[in-house]
């Protein structure tokens, strides 16, 4: 199983409204990282075609952002055009073997407000790391590798915790309480 967290940044000329920036994989049972950029969007997508891959809203966020690069090729470095003829592969939204922790909890609880910084502080006993926020547009491609590494490190050992305990944690933002989510993860 590996833990997928993407960073975007707005771009108009893809369907979704992103791009992205970079990407991090962690295989949740042996912690190795893996990390891609915009260049290598491929051979992250290549992972994800054969691997079982975990992530927070990967669904209507990670994975629509990477079908525009199958269904519509990329739009290049610096957004200079790219490749004009898309590679007609899978719908990555429609992957059977993503699990979406996001949906997940949505069904179990019927709550669709709950962040993952609130399940990290209620699972991990942790405030999340800080977020990518404008550290593309302010050229600063190490710091946002690296939030892109915490956070997805983050999502493995929720995953890895729910697992393991049949259940998750989240902290109510606006209350403080805590609550706890059975689970039934394989």
């Amino acid at each position: 199983m590996l833990a997928l967290d993407i960073e975007t940044t707005p771009d108009r000329r893809q369907p979704s409204g992103q791009r992205m920036t970079c990407a991090s994989l962690v295989d949740v049972e042996t912690g190795r990282l893996r990390q891609f950029q915009e260049c290598t969007v491929m051979d992250l997508i290549a992972c994800l075609l054969t691997e079982r891959i975990v992530g927070f809203n990967i669904i209507s966020f990670d994975l629509r952002i990477l079908n525009d690069y199958l269904q519509h090729g990329s739009p290049g470095a610096a957004g200079r055009p790219g490749p004009t003829r898309p590679l007609h592969l899978p719908d990555l939204t429609a992957l059977p073997h993503a699990l979406d922790l996001y949906r997940d909890l949505w069904q179990r609880t019927g709550r669709n407000d709950i962040s993952l910084d609130e399940l990290s502080t209620g699972t991990l006993g942790q405030a999340r790391p800080s977020h990518g926020g404008d550290l593309y547009s302010l050229g600063q491609t190490r710091r946002l590798l690296a939030n892109s590494a915490n956070g997805t490190r983050e999502l493995a050992a929720i995953y890895r915790f729910g697992l393991r305990n049949q259940f998750v944690r989240w902290v109510d933002d606006q209350t403080g309480l805590p609550h706890e989510i059975p689970v039934h993860w394989t």
